[in-house]
């Protein structure tokens, strides 16, 4: 997927979905979902467009991979901030001023890493999720 010429659904991405686990573990599937077999080699995405096809698998240890739209990824936030707007500007200030290392990766890879260091004090290493306070930047 594309927007503006840059990629929302990076291979970066995905490793970053499959490195969630506390994300991965509260997924309850939905109609819409992007998900990726992690079998396979290779990166073929599916839309789940009937929980039915898919429902045995779900409860297949690792079998795939949940790929959070930036809508999803926001609706996580949606207790700790009542106005929407105050998350943007909030999502703006750490992105600029407290964790620029994100802004050239994909806007979606930049929600996630907010989603996670927001609920779970985690930040990514490139390889990772680790505590923040694991961390010396």
């Amino acid at each position: 997927m594309r927007i503006g010429g840059k990629r929302m659904i990076t291979k970066n991405y995905i490793k970053m979905c499959e490195r969630a686990e506390e994300i991965q573990v509260k997924w309850k599937p939905r109609i819409g979902d992007t998900i990726k077999h992690r079998l396979t080699k290779s990166t073929q995405l599916i839309t789940l467009y009937d929980i039915e096809t898919y429902s045995d698998d779900f409860y297949i240890e690792e079998k795939y991979t949940w790929l959070p739209t930036q809508e999803q990824l926001q609706e996580m936030l949606k207790n700790s901030w009542a106005d929407p707007s105050i998350l943007l500007a909030e999502f703006y200030g750490w992105q600029v001023f407290i964790y620029p290392k994100f802004k050239d990766e994909s806007i979606t890879e930049r929600w996630l890493a907010f989603v996670m260091k927001e609920k779970y004090n985690k930040v990514w290493t490139g390889e990772d999720w680790i505590n923040e306070e694991n961390t010396t930047t």
